[in-house]
């Protein structure tokens, strides 16, 4: 449930920027912090960092081609306080 609200969250917020804001190709590296949530199966979470990773560097934002060194290289840190295995089974 979190990962599905994670990724809608992350779909709605660059879909809603402005158009002229789309100027160019990413190339990103997602970072998750799951130190807080120790003792759950860190296989949801590599998930989610694959998920977002490859949505983020394999869409295309723009109708231009760039090659992969003209990518605007950026990096997003998510922070997990909280997961309970149990609501996603």
């Amino acid at each position: 449930m979190r990962q599905n609200f994670l990724i809608l969250f992350f779909l709605f917020f660059f879909l809603s920027l402005p158009s002229d804001s789309w100027a160019q190709e990413l190339d990103a590296t997602v970072t998750l912090n799951t130190q807080a949530v120790q003792g759950t199966s860190t296989a949801v979470f590599d998930n989610l960092k694959q998920v977002l990773t490859d949505f983020i560097n394999e869409r295309r934002w723009t109708h231009l081609r760039f090659r992969r060194n003209e990518r605007i290289r950026c990096t997003f840190y998510f922070n997990v306080k909280k997961y309970d295995e149990a609501d996603h089974k």
